[in-house]
C-alpha cells in the first residue's frame, strides 16, 4: 500500500482544521446560549418566577467560550492548527462534561413537582444541546490532532510518561479530594459531577499531550492552568466546600505538564521530539 506524502497530509489537515473550525464555532454560538441561560438569573424571561440570583455558569465560563472562538478561528484560517485544535480540546471537552451536569443539575435544584422555574424543560433542553455541540466539537478536533500527530516510537518519552501519569492522577485523585470534609459530596452524583466538570477533561487532555507535537503539548498544558479558573466563583454547578483544591490542582497540573514538554532535552533518557 502507498504511504501518504507530505502533500496529502497537509491537504488532509487542512481540509479538517477548516471543517473543525466551522464546527468550533457553531458550537461557540450554541454554548453562548448554554453559558447565558444558565448564568445569573433574577426573575428574567429565561427564568420567570425565580427570585433571587442563582448560578450555574460563572464568568470563568464566558472567558473559556472566548478562548474557543479564537482556536475556531484559527482552525478556520489554517493558523497553527495543531495549537488551536488542543488548545479548543480543552475547553470543548470541559463544556461538554460541564453541560452534562448542568442538565442534571435544575431537577434537584427546582425540587419536587413542577418547581420554582416554570421554564424548567426549556433551560435543560439547552443544557442538553450545548453539551452535545461540546461533544461534537471535541470530536472534530480530535480528528485534526489525529492528523498531525507523532509517529509512535519504540517508547513515550520521560516527559510523555510522566504526562500520561499526571492526568491519571487529576482524573482520579480530584473528585475525592474535592470531596473530603463534606459528608453529602461523597455520594455518586457529587463525585461524578466534579469528574465531568474538571478532572476527567482536564485529566484526558494532560494525559493526550504524550502524543502530540511539543507546541501543541505546551499549549494543552497551558490551557488546563488557565481553565482552572473555572472551579474559582462560588456558583452552583456543583456543590462543593472546597473550590479552591480545584483550582489548584488544575493550575499546577497544567503548568507541570506545560513546562516538561516546553523544555524536554532537561530530562534524562528524552529523545528528539518534533517541533
Amino acid at each position: 500500500m502507498a504511504q501518504a506524502t507530505n502533500t496529502d497530509l497537509a491537504y488532509d489537515v487542512a481540509a479538517y482544521s477548516r471543517r473543525a473550525g466551522v464546527i468550533v464555532a457553531a458550537a461557540v454560538a450554541v454554548l453562548s446560549l448554554t453559558v447565558q441561560t444558565h448564568g445569573m438569573c433574577a426573575g428574567s424571561p429565561w427564568n420567570p418566577g425565580l427570585a433571587g440570583e442563582f448560578a450555574v455558569f460563572g464568568w470563568s465560563h464566558w472567558a473559556l467560550l472566548a478562548i474557543l472562538a479564537v482556536a475556531g478561528v484559527m482552525l478556520i484560517r489554517g493558523t497553527q492548527a495543531p495549537v488551536a485544535a488542543a488548545v479548543g480540546l480543552v475547553v470543548a471537552a470541559q463544556f461538554a462534561g460541564a453541560g452534562i451536569v448542568a442538565a442534571h443539575h435544575w431537577r434537584g435544584a427546582a425540587g419536587p413537582g413542577c418547581g420554582i422555574w416554570t421554564n424548567q424543560h426549556l433551560i435543560k433542553s439547552l443544557a442538553i444541546l450545548g453539551a452535545a455541540a461540546a461533544i461534537v466539537a471535541v470530536l472534530s478536533l480530535l480528528r485534526v490532532l489525529a492528523a498531525t500527530r507523532r509517529p509512535l516510537p519504540t517508547g513515550i518519552s520521560t516527559a510523555g510518561r510522566i504526562s500520561v501519569i499526571a492526568g491519571a492522577v487529576v482524573a482520579v485523585s480530584l473528585p475525592l479530594l474535592l470531596a473530603i470534609g463534606d459528608p453529602y459530596a461523597h455520594d455518586k452524583t457529587s463525585l461524578g459531577a466534579f469528574a465531568l466538570a474538571w478532572s476527567l477533561p482536564w485529566g484526558g487532555a494532560l494525559a493526550l499531550t504524550a502524543w502530540l507535537p511539543r507546541a501543541a503539548a505546551v499549549a494543552t498544558g497551558l490551557t488546563v492552568a488557565v481553565s482552572a479558573a473555572s472551579a474559582y466563583p462560588d456558583y452552583e454547578l456543583v456543590h462543593v466546600d472546597h473550590n479552591w483544591v480545584a483550582l489548584v490542582i488544575g493550575f499546577a497540573s497544567g503548568l507541570l505538564v506545560a513546562g516538561l514538554r516546553w523544555t524536554p532535552d532537561s530530562l534524562p533518557g528524552l529523545p528528539a521530539e518534533p517541533q
